[in-house]
């Protein structure tokens, strides 16, 4: 738990260092690796992520979930792609939006 955290506040030091999206998910994403949490099936996801045109993803830090900024001009290609790689997979594609969303599933 302690190696963790030392991960977390080294990850958490370059996110502040220079604070966007792009670093945040590329921090993140470091976080993940570094601590072992990466599956197989993650993995899986990132390297067909890393030829799309995103500005950035990394895993959830709960459950085997990945997610990913996408300008709106790329979006369709990307979710396309996304459905076609993976149709076992459920992909949720949601705009980024001002005040609070609480989404859940029971």
């Amino acid at each position: 738990l302690r190696e963790i955290e030392e991960i977390g506040d080294r990850r958490m030091k370059e996110i502040l260092e220079r604070p966007t999206p792009e670093n945040f998910l590329e921090q993140a994403r470091a976080f993940a690796w570094e601590t072992g949490f990466v599956t197989k099936e993650v993995e899986e996801i990132f390297e067909v992520l890393k030829s799309l045109p995103t500005i950035g993803y990394a895993q959830n830090m709960l459950g085997k979930a990945v997610h990913a900024l996408v300008e709106g001009k790329d979006l369709a290609k990307v979710e396309s792609y996304l459905r076609e790689t993976f149709p076992e997979y459920r992909i949720v594609s949601s705009k980024i939006g001002y005040g609070v969303r609480v989404s859940s599933t029971f």
